[in-house]
């Protein structure tokens, strides 16, 4: 009976092993399996389509410009801004211009890859920037010079998957400014 408990113990810590682990390393040009984005949560968005201004800037708003500050203002990081103080109101559609302009199509500052690429969820740096602390686990991830940086947000838990699959959704379909 011992012995098929440490069994079983011993193929789950492997299996755990293999999923990586929250170790920080951000240098990238990894080996690893990345994360499947071909499938979308159909009721990502209540079964509708996904809306950058109604979708897809609040999470914005909530998880990147407000969390630590990090990406609001003239101290945004890497001169991203997403956002602004939800206590400020509503956003004009030249603000929503300005940070759909700033996301979509554009290089990352920390990795060879575009920040999102319209279609297309797997090689959207933002993405990664929110499942990997350690982007050695997926090999198409490749890092600039000064690396990738950290999991997003910074200092925070991790995006809930319901939020993650509202990108991959809005990412997928064409990443629209709507």
């Amino acid at each position: 009976m011992k012995s098929w408990l440490f069994l079983v113990g011993a193929t789950f810590a492997f299996a755990l092993g293999g999923c990586g682990t929250e170790t920080g390393d951000a240098s990238g040009s990894g080996a690893g399996t990345c994360v499947d984005y071909t499938t979308v949560d159909p009721n990502a968005c209540n079964g509708g389509a996904c809306s950058f201004k109604n979708d897809v800037v609040p999470i914005y708003r909530k998880s990147c410009a407000l969390s630590n500050a990090c990406h609001t203002g003239s101290t945004a990081q890497e001169g991203l801004v997403l956002g602004k103080p939800l206590a400020d109101g509503d956003m004009t559609p030249a603000e929503l211009a300005e940070i759909h302009a700033a996301t979509v199509g554009v290089d990352a500052a920390r990795a060879n890859m575009k920040l999102i690429v319209a279609g297309d969820p797997g090689a959207s740096f933002m993405l990664a920037k929110l499942e990997y602390s350690d982007f050695k686990l997926c090999s198409e991830i490749e890092c600039a010079a000064k690396g990738c940086g950290g999991r997003m947000p910074t200092g925070g838990d991790k995006l809930p998957a319901a939020e993650i699959a509202v990108l991959n959704a809005w990412i997928k379909a064409g990443a629209a400014n709507d």
